[in-house]
């Protein structure tokens, strides 16, 4: 049976081919941490891997070496130490590709390398999450923690946090590009358990170069059991597979020890609560006789329950058996039984066991905390800003305060950097932190002037400059809108009596002269007798316009961008050359095609008996004014003449969603395509949820809003109910219920309460919509929600029958699953247990990617020798995005 420790010793690889063989280790970091001198590096003998100093990868910590006598049989890797006496949380920051996946591992072997022969106990922590607690049993144990993450920024953190037992260290820190299709998760990150090479000759680990993935594989042979291996086999690694396993692991496997038996492994988990993947790995190492003829035929069973269908084997082709979906249990007992059909014994060649770490915690807002460093680096801050900036909230950065709203990412609303010895001007990367509220350079040595770009940050209510070197003007505009704004102690700053008036002290000491005040007093009596007069006038006039103007603002009252151009109506006849060319009916109007500047458009005429018509439009108006981004609509122009009103749109060449995914359509998107459009329009809307200020929500969305141009990239259209939504005024809007039906929250209509996760709701109906090709409302005898039929089958765990029949299988079920999972937990009916489009884009970001790499990877006129199958397993509940 195997041991039942997930933390499997570290131990020195040998080299099982000639190094001339090795692989491209292209995308490797490999990190020796706390070797010296800084900037090193050498090549390990034993592997070929290039290890390089960590001292570009930290700025704290000490370097250590362990005690010669402590090396013997080690890899030169593990000689030296990088300890953290010093903070709470030190970390490394590594570049990385963004939305790929890798291996991570970090290993640590103490080897009393302090001479106290105190065994430290800390905390190890993946970017905002805690991966796992790193535990040594003796001074020479060597403790390796690996896990296969998805990134999807160009960085990547891995903290130490010391919890108070002792100085946190490390040994080595690994990365290893994988391919996003394989190790998949329904939900977190798979964090490795065990990784079998069963039957080794050897009796040695097996790792890069025999591994292109640099996977540490670790003998087993299991009591009952006995080694089959055929070193003499052409069997060549997986060249083209997702899985890509080491030639050296498959020609050897275990057998039965006697005639009959089977081969029983297992282990009972130190948390029962454990989600486990497994990945079994087959081969047929025994050459068939062409004299006799003879099958090796097995069942697998799990717990005593069948684990698939029975397996066949064949000489040369490799087969993987993996699970689709995790397992709990108390204990997990695997037996390989032979079948009447077979006259040769189970065998197995290797096997690796994951379990699921949830990693929940959002990271802070990429361009926050992109930010963030940058000013970090600017200012040479010595304060102890490690890791991600704001989470977790007991590591948020000395200074800044952020704000944790549900499930989006967190962001910088406070800056404080008083007294922390600056020098320079005041960095221009401050003006990227969008929602800052409270900014404190006061008491530094800041120089010259207050730059514009402060006066730009729309939510700042307090700023700070008082007893710097400032010189200059100050923007207006701070005068009147900030709440408390200190500059007092910069004698070069705004000198002139005119600017003396900046304080908050707004009274005026010199005196007026005698006669002034009676004057003003005058005149203002007199205006006030002019306001009441136009003011009369005004409502007569208006009480003559027609109902569909209503008593809102004009269009004409926005200070129009230059891209924003108005026309007049007849402008609008001579573009759609007298509206020859009708697109049909929308909502309230209709749509016509024209030409403007040499380019087609889409012109919206509302129709003039229409009130509700004319103020959705000027709404969506409104809103265009002041968003852009590649997944929303973009607005040209617009008209708004007497009873006529219209808005031109770019033209969207292939028009909206629902032409294309009803049942009836012939239109046919693969998998790769559909995922690419709901990453689309999911990026439109996480940008007005997060990118806005105020943020917007849609209350719109719906397939018929979502357009799609000539390439079929999909864009957000349909802003007629969308409202502005400030989150510091409270966390919804109360507000009559208006939508589309089958797309509108259910708690909105019981409650009235608008929120960011009324529009998640409505995004998921489309999510399913997308993926089924079945409307919103299902026309049969009972109209049933998607949502519901969808619910349906997956309680018969039937995730196939789910799916579009037009995609005929063609896709990656570990994605298909995911997106499946997405779009249930988007339309869960209780808002507070929906996701964030923040962390609904992550997940799609991720499905998307799996796909492009099994389509990427798929052979090309040849036989494959590998066959992968996943296997759904047990009766779990239906899927919730986590």
């Amino acid at each position: 049976m195997m041991s039942s420790k997930a933390v499997l010793t570290f131990l020195c690889c040998v080299a099982l081919i000639n190094l001339a063989n090795a692989q491209d280790q292209s995308g490797f970091i490999s990190i020796d941490c706390g070797l010296q001198p800084e900037n090193s590096s050498y090549t390990e003998t034993s592997t070929g891997v290039k290890y390089v100093s960590d001292s570009s990868y930290t700025d704290t910590g000490a370097s250590s070496f362990v005690a010669p006598e402590n090396r013997q049989n080690m890899m030169q890797s593990m000689w030296s130490v990088r300890s953290f006496p010093e903070g709470i949380r030190n970390c490394y920051t590594v570049a990385v590709n963004s939305s790929s996946k890798y291996l991570i591992r970090a290993a640590f072997m103490y080897g009393n390398y302090d001479s106290r022969n105190e065994i430290p106990r800390f905390d190890l922590h993946l970017g905002p999450n805690k991966w796992d607690t790193v535990e040594l049993e003796s001074p020479m144990q060597t403790v390796s923690k690996e896990i296969m993450y998805y990134v999807l920024t160009d960085t990547l953190q891995v903290c130490l946090v010391n919890t108070g037992n002792g100085t946190p260290f490390i040994s080595v820190l690994e990365l290893r590009p994988l391919l996003n299709s394989s190790y998949v998760a329904q939900s977190g990150s798979l964090q490795l358990f065990e990784r079998l090479d069963f039957g080794s000759t050897t009796n040695l680990t097996v790792r890069y170069p025999n591994d292109v993935f640099d996977r540490i594989w670790f003998p087993s042979t299991p009591n009952g059991s006995k080694s089959l291996s055929d070193p003499s086999t052409s069997l060549t690694s997986n060249s083209t597979g997702t899985f890509r396993l080491p030639q050296v692991v498959m020609r050897s496997g275990i057998v039965p020890d006697i005639p009959g038996g089977s081969v029983d492994f297992g282990w009972v988990p130190d948390d029962p609560s454990l989600e486990f993947y497994f990945y079994l790995y087959f081969t047929e190492l025994q050459e068939p006789d062409s004299r006799t003829v003879e099958t090796r035929e097995f069942m697998i069973l799990l717990n005593e329950k069948a684990f698939g269908k029975p397996l066949s084997l064949n000489y040369f082709r490799t087969l993987v058996l993996f699970t689709s979906d995790p397992l709990t249990a108390k204990s997990f007992q695997f037996s390989l039984r032979q079948t009447q059909n077979s006259s040769l014994p189970p065998l197995i060649n290797a096997m690796e066991t994951y379990f699921t770490n949830k990693l929940p915690q959002s990271s802070t807002d990429q361009q926050d905390l992109s930010a963030m460093r940058d000013i970090k680096s600017a200012y040479k801050v010595k304060k102890n800003w490690e890791g991600d900036v704001c989470v977790p909230q007991a590591y948020t950065w000395e200074g800044l305060n952020c704000s944790f709203n549900g499930t989006n990412m967190p962001r910088v609303i406070a800056l404080n950097l008083s007294s922390a010895g600056l020098t320079g001007e005041i960095a221009s990367d401050i003006s990227r932190l969008s929602q800052l509220q409270i900014l404190d350079l006061s008491n530094n040595n800041l120089t010259g002037p207050v730059p514009a770009f402060v006066a730009q940050l729309q939510n700042l209510r307090v700023l700070h400059l008082a007893n710097n070197q400032l010189s200059g003007p100050i923007p207006p505009i701070l005068m009147d809108r900030l709440e408390s704004f200190s500059i007092n102690g910069n004698p070069s700053l705004c000198p002139t009596s005119a600017c003396e008036e900046v304080s908050r002290n707004r009274s005026k000491k010199n005196k007026l002269p005698g006669f002034v005040i009676p004057l003003v007093a005058s005149l203002a009596g007199l205006l006030l007798l002019v306001i009441i007069s136009a003011a009369i006038v005004f409502i007569l006039m208006r009480k003559k316009k027609q109902d569909y103007q209503g008593n809102e603002t004009a269009v004409d009252a926005f200070d129009l961008e230059p891209t924003n151009r108005k026309f007049t109506y007849a402008e609008i006849v001579n573009i759609t050359n007298g509206f020859d060319r009708d697109q049909g009916k929308v909502g309230f109007g209709r749509n016509y095609l024209g030409q403007l500047d040499g380019k087609e458009v889409t012109v919206k005429l509302v129709s003039s008996l229409s009130s509700q018509g004319y103020k959705q439009l000027r709404a969506e108006v409104k809103h265009l004014f002041r968003i852009h981004h590649k997944n929303l609509i973009t607005m040209l122009g617009y008209c708004n003449e007497g009873d006529k009103m219209a808005v031109i749109y770019e033209y969207m060449a292939n028009g909206n969603l629902k032409q294309h995914i009803s049942e009836n359509s012939t239109t046919v998107f693969s998998w790769e395509d559909r995922l690419g459009i709901a990453v689309d329009v999911a990026q439109g809307l996480e940008y007005l949820h997060t990118g806005c200020t105020p943020p917007i929500i849609h209350r719109n969305v719906k397939c018929t809003n979502v357009f799609l141009d000539g390439n079929f990239n999909a864009k957000l259209g349909g802003f007629g109910l969308s409202r502005a939504f400030d989150a510091a005024e409270g966390s919804h809007l109360n507000t009559a219920i208006a939508g589309t039906p089958g797309y509108v929250d259910p708690e909105y209509y019981t409650s009235n309460m608008l929120t960011e996760k009324s529009d998640v709701y409505s995004f998921g109906v489309v999510l399913l919509e997308i993926v089924t090709a079945k409307p919103a409302i299902i026309k049969n005898e009972e109209r049933m929600h998607i949502s519901q039929w969808v619910d349906s089958l997956l309680s018969r765990d039937n995730i196939v029958q789910i799916l579009d029949p037009s995609l005929c299988g063609d896709y990656d079920p570990n994605s298909a699953f995911k997106t499946v999972e997405i779009a249930v937990a988007c339309v869960c009916r209780n808002s507070g247990e929906r996701p964030g489009m923040s962390q609904v884009l992550t997940a799609l970001k991720e499905s998307l990617a799996v796909e492009v790499e099994r389509k990427k990877h798929l052979p090309v006129g040849s036989t494959d020798s590998v066959e992968e199958l996943a296997l759904g397993f047990g009766s779990n509940p239906p899927p919730r995005l986590r």
